[in-house]
């Protein structure tokens, strides 16, 4: 079991505004989904929780982005 997770991927034009980068919720969604993936790595993703009648929330994000990604890229 990975207690971190690390991804390779490419930026898909659905993550892009309306500049060829990385948008800020194109950002957030690509967390949204790596969270899900570990989560269920964990044993604790949505049915896990869904039995046990809990729900994650992230009430509190902190990001830091040197440099915005390019579409693509």
């Amino acid at each position: 079991m990975r207690s971190k997770l690390e991804e390779k991927t490419y930026i898909h034009i659905s993550d892009c505004g309306n500049r060829p980068q990385l948008s800020l919720p194109g950002c957030f969604t690509l967390f949204m989904d790596m969270a899900t993936v570990h989560g269920e790595e964990l044993g604790m993703g949505m049915k896990a929780l869904a039995e046990k009648g809990i729900i994650w929330v992230a009430s509190k994000t902190r990001i830091l982005i040197h440099r915005w990604p390019e579409m693509l890229e």
